[in-house]
C-alpha cells in the first residue's frame, strides 16, 4: 500500500503551447523533468493550496509584508498571534486532515507550513525531548510573533514546552503528552454441566501503548 502511494502512474494533461514552452523552460533552469516539476507543483497545491482555500488565503509580496510587519507594534502582534492561534489552528489541521496529537500535528501541519507558506523554514530533531527550530530572515518581531503564534498550539499538546528566540530563530524544546497505558481485560467462562465441568475461558488482553518521543 505505501508503495503504491509514491509509485509514479502515466497521465496525458493537454496545455496550451505557450504554457508548455514556458513550464519546460523553468524545468530546465531548475535542473529537473518536466514530471518533476509539475508533480512538485501539484503535491503542493494539493496539500496546502487547495484545502486553504476553504478558509482563503492571501498573495502578498516580501517588502510590504515587511512594511506592515516593521510598522505594527510589538503589543498588537502578541494579540493577533494569541487570537489567530486559538481561532484558525483547529480549522486548519482539520483541512489539513490531521488529529491533534503531536506526531500528526508536526507531520500534517508544522512540515507543510515550513515548506510552502514562507512564513519559516521548519527543522525537527527528537533526543529526550522534541527541538523544532524556526528559521526566517524577517527580525525579531516577526521572531517574537511566531513564538507566541506557536506557544499556543504547543501547550495543547504537550507536557511542558521551553522556547528561546533570536533575531531570526525560534527553538522550542517540546515534551510531548503521553498516552496512557490502557489494558482491557474480558474475561468470561461457563459451565456445560456439573459432571464435565468443561470451563471455557478466554483472557483478551489488548494493550494501547504509545508514547511519543
Amino acid at each position: 500500500m505505501e508503495e503504491s502511494k509514491h509509485r509514479s502512474v502515466r497521465r496525458s494533461y493537454s496545455l496550451p503551447g505557450d504554457m508548455t514552452a514556458s513550464f519546460d523552460t523553468e524545468a530546465l533552469n531548475l535542473d529537473v523533468s518536466p514530471s518533476a516539476l509539475l508533480a512538485r507543483l501539484m503535491r503542493k497545491w494539493l496539500t496546502f493550496d487547495l484545502p486553504l482555500q476553504t478558509i482563503g488565503t492571501v498573495t502578498i509580496a516580501e517588502p510590504c509584508f515587511q512594511s506592515i510587519l516593521n510598522k505594527t507594534s510589538p503589543d498588537v502582534l502578541h494579540e493577533i498571534a494569541l487570537e489567530q492561534s486559538t481561532k484558525n489552528f483547529g480549522t486548519i489541521l482539520s483541512l489539513f486532515g490531521s488529529k491533534a496529537e503531536f506526531n500528526d500535528v508536526i507531520e500534517s501541519y508544522y512540515k507543510k507550513f515550513g515548506r510552502y507558506s514562507g512564513w519559516y523554514s521548519f527543522k525537527h530533531t527528537v533526543d529526550v525531548k522534541h527541538k523544532m527550530i524556526l528559521h526566517h530572515n524577517r527580525g525579531i518581531k516577526w521572531s517574537r510573533f511566531l513564538a507566541d503564534y506557536n506557544i499556543t498550539i504547543l501547550e495543547k499538546i504537550s507536557e511542558k514546552v521551553d522556547y528561546n528566540i533570536d533575531n531570526n530563530l525560534v527553538m522550542f524544546n517540546v515534551m510531548p503528552k503521553k498516552q496512557a497505558i490502557v489494558r482491557y481485560y474480558v474475561k468470561f467462562g461457563f459451565y456445560i454441566d456439573n459432571e464435565t465441568r468443561i470451563r471455557l475461558q478466554y483472557i483478551f488482553k489488548f494493550y494501547f501503548f504509545s508514547v511519543d518521543r
